[in-house]
């Protein structure tokens, strides 16, 4: 959407991403939003999202957003960013090093898949010229990746109204089961973790060249189902 009408985020993560209350992500936050009808050089965003083109600032244009969406994939899967030594997000002078570094080994879990490599890999590819999500076929291209295969974009772009009822609606058979206990152990490490990180990233948030500007953010509160687990 906001692509096709040439706008580019920029500073796509987690701490950008809410949940509305039916259980979608909403991105939110477009202080580095900017319409680019051909590139732009500023440098702004987040050093571990920042795409080696807006790093080095030789112009660049929607494709940035398609780079950070390969890290924030990686650290969904990997629990921390790809370009960040030993987890120090303050040490912005190595992140950036590893970043323009083409032959920087990014490791993973054996658990990680050949397909869900594939698609980080080509988000996260060097040149935005071959970069997936900046070829020919656009967006298309990554709805049609193999790791998205068995994924229904289209009824995510319908929205909740196209099932006909509200998710979790026991009346109308929306209810699901609640996770388990050891699904929300995590789901409480892996957000208390983020919390910690996002402490640090708000100094670091870049905007207007040299200009640093903090996020604003606020201290995560845990859920009541979060609450005294592990």
């Amino acid at each position: 959407y906001l692509h096709a009408r040439k706008i580019a985020h920029r500073d796509l993560k987690p701490e950008n991403l809410l949940f509305d209350r039916e259980g979608y992500l909403k991105l939110v936050d477009f202080g580095f939003a900017k319409v680019i009808k051909d590139r732009t050089w500023t440098l702004c965003g987040t050093p571990e999202y920042l795409a080696p083109e807006l790093i080095s600032m030789k112009g660049h244009s929607t494709g940035v957003d398609w780079w950070a969406l390969g890290v924030f994939m990686y650290e969904l899967l990997m629990g921390y960013t790809p370009f960040t030594p030993r987890g120090n997000v303050t040490d912005t002078g190595s992140i950036y090093s590893n970043i323009q570094n083409s032959a920087f080994g990014i490791d993973f879990l054996p658990e990680v898949g050949s397909t869900a490599r594939s698609l980080m890999g080509e988000l996260m590819t060097h040149s935005p010229l071959v970069r997936l999500g900046c070829r020919s076929g656009g967006a298309q291209d990554v709805r049609e990746h193999a790791w998205l295969s068995a994924f229904d974009t289209e009824a995510l772009l319908r929205g909740p109204r196209s099932s006909g009822h509200r998710r979790g609606d026991r009346s109308r058979g929306g209810a699901r089961s609640p996770p388990g206990r050891e699904g929300y152990q995590n789901a409480a490490a892996y957000l208390t973790s983020m919390q910690e990180r996002a402490g640090a990233r708000a100094a670091l948030s870049l905007g207007g060249g040299n200009m640093f500007a903090g996020d604003g953010l606020q201290r995560w509160e845990a859920p009541a189902a979060l609450k005294g687990i592990g």
